[in-house]
C-alpha cells in the first residue's frame, strides 16, 4: 500500500492506420516474439484493474528512437566486418535472424508515430 510501480513499455499509438498495424505493429511483434502492443490506454486499464492509479505517464519516444538506428548501424558494421556476426545471422540453425529485419521497422514505426515508449509511474493507495 502506497508504493509506486514505474513501468516503461513499447506500445502502439492510439489509432494506428491499417498500413502501420499490418506492415510496422504485427510485424514487431511477430518477429520480436512478442504476444502483442497494447496502447496507452490498454496499460492504464490494466494498472486500474490491478489496483493501481496511474499518477503520472510520459511519453518519450523522441528520446529513445535514436536507440534503434544506434543499433542498426552497429549491426551492419559488425555484419561487414565481423565473419562471426555474418555466421551467426546467416546460419541455418540461426531461429533469431529474423530480429535483424525488425530493427528498420522499428525506426520506420517510430518516425510514423504507429509505435511510442511510454513511461508510467503508477501508485498503489494506502
Amino acid at each position: 500500500p502506497g508504493g509506486r510501480l514505474v513501468v516503461c513499455a513499447w506500445l502502439a499509438a492510439p489509432e494506428p492506420t491499417p498500413w502501420q498495424v499490418k506492415h510496422l505493429l504485427e510485424p514487431i511483434c511477430r518477429e520480436g516474439r512478442l504476444p502483442s502492443m497494447g496502447s496507452r490506454a490498454d496499460y492504464e486499464e490494466m494498472a486500474r484493474a490491478a489496483g493501481f492509479r496511474v499518477a503520472d505517464y510520459e511519453d518519450i519516444s523522441k528520446q529513445v528512437a535514436r536507440t534503434w538506428t544506434l543499433c542498426l548501424k552497429g549491426f551492419l558494421k559488425r555484419l561487414m566486418t565481423d565473419r562471426d556476426t555474418r555466421r551467426l545471422l546467416l546460419g541455418r540453425g540461426t531461429r533469431n535472424r529474423v530480429f535483424a529485419l525488425t530493427l528498420p521497422r522499428l525506426i520506420r514505426a517510430y518516425s510514423t508515430g504507429a509505435m511510442r515508449y511510454g513511461l508510467f509511474t503508477l501508485q498503489r493507495p494506502e
